[in-house]
């Protein structure tokens, strides 16, 4: 989606290409000492004969139009909204939770429980310590990949039920844990630390609930994900404004029990 930059982005720009416009102007005064008028010097430049004048011509419109592009973009950037920027944060949980339905034949397949309270722990603590080292809160991070992990179980639990009741799982490809899974898991937990730092602002907002709710709207709107994981995708971007009011982080107690919550 294209955003519309701002009354202040748009003056700043034009203020920027109209200074690179003046400098040129110059160039071109030196180049041609003669023409007192810029605006005929600047016709007789592109009508003359003298390749020398073309090539600067050439050379100053390619300088040009790199520069407006930047401001461009500069200007969507600064116009980009809370909501779209936490677009792609949310895209991120919900690709953790699609997977939730592999971990869930992995589990059917080897009987395994959906609880694991050593791997769940590993994955938390792990999350929490990459966290703080790039400035994120540690009891922050260390909640939010608890939400992730609950909403994931969420999945497990509702789908190994529906096939039980069944009496099979649909039929699927031997599907491994450790090798081809977590690798994954691994991959997307790294990409959502990065994505918790970028939007690491937002969360200092007492509307964070709000856009919070609105991005996951937004994302699910163009997407046929079905009622189940829209529902642990709501449970797992809730834990984003963990610890968050009117704008001021609160640091929650933390516990000295294992938690007990699984891929």
């Amino acid at each position: 989606m294209q955003l519309r930059p701002g009354a202040s982005e748009i003056l700043l720009s034009l203020s920027l290409v109209d200074s690179i416009g003046s400098s040129i102007r110059r160039l071109l005064t030196q180049a041609m000492p003669n023409r007192a008028n810029n605006c005929i010097m600047t016709k007789a430049v592109l009508a003359s004969p003298d390749p020398k004048y073309r090539v600067m011509t050439t050379s100053t419109k390619k300088l040009m139009i790199p520069f407006i592009v930047a401001i461009g973009g500069a200007s969507t950037i600064w116009g980009q909204s809370a909501i779209d920027r936490l677009q792609p944060l949310v895209e991120t949980s919900a690709r953790r939770l699609v997977l939730a339905r592999e971990v869930a034949l992995a589990k059917w397949d080897t009987r395994l429980s959906v609880e694991d309270p050593i791997r769940e722990a590993q994955v938390i603590m792990a999350a929490a310590k990459d966290g703080e080292a790039k400035g994120l809160n540690r009891t922050f991070v260390s909640n939010f990949f608890a939400a992730q992990i609950d909403a994931n179980k969420l999945i497990q639990y509702s789908l190994l039920a529906e096939w039980h009741r069944a009496g099979r799982a649909p039929k699927h490809p031997p599907v491994s844990l450790t090798e081809d899974i977590r690798p994954r898991l691994d991959q997307i937990e790294a990409a959502l630390i990065a994505e918790l730092v970028e939007t690491k602002d937002i969360r200092t907002n007492a509307s964070c609930r709000d856009n919070t709710a609105k991005a996951v709207r937004k994302y699910l709107a163009h997407r046929h994900l079905g009622r189940l994981l829209a529902i642990a995708l709501d449970r797992a971007m809730e834990a984003n404004c963990c610890g968050s009011t009117a704008g001021k982080e609160l640091k929650v107690q933390r516990t000295s029990r294992l938690p007990t919550r699984s891929e």
